[in-house]
């Protein structure tokens, strides 16, 4: 019941599970002594990014992926993302309590503060997930298929230090 809700409702489940990762890195921010952090949104979802964050003169774009389980597989990231100076996805898995509240894990892939994303050359490039009308699915040309494996998990507490090495 639960999956079919979450996507019949999947842009408000989208921006419930943004809310919640803005929320846990804001607490961790205020009790770290952190109290600034700068929050912009993209308004159109075509440059690689979701959100940028300032905190002590470091910008990060970040794309949000997101899953209700440990996954498998690739994601599929805009090549763009590359273009940013410390672009950044954070893969978060969401896990429901028998309390009615989400339990966030978060998986990173990027790099340092300072640094771009790392090249995403090597990677497959997407393909479409319908056929066209001859049932081929075409490539999708700036995005690629980033492996799960390729992110490192990460702990709620240490999200200010990944993303601004505090």
């Amino acid at each position: 019941m639960a999956t079919q809700i979450t996507s019949i409702h999947s842009s408000y489940y989208e921006k419930l599970t943004e809310h919640m990762f803005l929320s846990d890195i804001l607490q961790i921010a205020w009790f770290n002594g952190q109290h600034q952090i700068e929050i912009s949104r993209s308004e159109i979802d075509n440059s690689g990014f979701d959100l940028i964050l300032e905190c002590n003169r470091v910008i990060r774009h970040i794309q949000l992926k997101s899953s209700a389980k440990k996954r498998s597989g690739c994601l599929a990231v805009n090549m763009k993302l590359e273009e940013k100076p410390a672009g950044c996805i954070i893969l978060i898995i969401r896990n429901e309590t028998s309390d009615n509240k989400f339990d966030l894990k978060y998986q990173f892939f990027g790099s340092k503060k300072d640094s771009k994303l790392p090249s995403l050359e090597n990677y497959q490039f997407a393909k479409h997930s319908r056929g066209n009308k001859d049932g081929v699915k075409n490539i999708r040309p700036h995005i690629k298929n980033v492996p799960v494996k390729d992110f490192v998990p990460i702990g709620n507490r240490e999200l200010l230090h990944v993303l601004f090495g505090i």
